[in-house]
């Protein structure tokens, strides 16, 4: 049921009371946001927010950070893809699709961990540990845990992986 009110200006609008609050324009949501992060602005320390710029300079990211990019941009488009063709797939390509969404989500993942790692300076602690264990024979338990954690990261991304080529070799 829509009833018909007036606005400021005299002008007659159709209200709906089904219309969710989120509904909004665009100028509405934009307004919204400037307001959050003008006050993020006045309430945050510059360095913070500094530094948050700084992240965002491709010119300071190491080499291996656009291998990431690149890998997830291509698993973005085909994502994408399986989106919009999701209706017209058969069971197999379905299934190829599950699959490919498995070990995309966890090729994702590792690469934020390793990101996040970096970004913290904790890549460091976990790294030095083990290559004193690996290069010199030095163990430590910081170093079995390096292991652990690498090995429980690597195995799922390795089934993960594998899954989907079969799949895709097999189609």
């Amino acid at each position: 049921m829509t009833s018909e009110i007036r606005n400021l200006k005299g002008e007659i609008i159709q209200y709906t009371p089904e219309e969710r609050w989120y509904q909004m324009p665009v100028s509405t949501w934009l307004l919204i946001g400037g307001l959050i992060l003008f006050n993020a602005g006045c309430f945050l320390s510059p360095n913070l927010i500094d530094n948050i710029f700084r992240l965002l300079d491709i010119r300071l990211w190491p080499w291996w950070y656009l291998l990431f990019l690149a890998i997830f941009v291509a698993i973005t488009v085909k994502w994408f893809f399986i989106y919009r063709n999701w209706e017209d797939y058969d069971e197999l390509e379905a299934e190829a699709a599950k699959r490919f969404t498995r070990m995309a989500v966890s090729v994702t993942v590792v690469m934020a961990i390793l990101i996040l790692l970096n970004m913290t300076h904790l890549f460091n602690f976990f790294y030095y540990p083990l290559t004193r264990w690996f290069g010199y024979g030095d163990f430590s338990w910081i170093g079995f845990l390096s292991f652990i954690l690498i090995f429980c990261a690597i195995v799922p991304v390795v089934y993960f992986v594998k899954e989907w080529l079969v799949t895709f070799v097999s189609q």
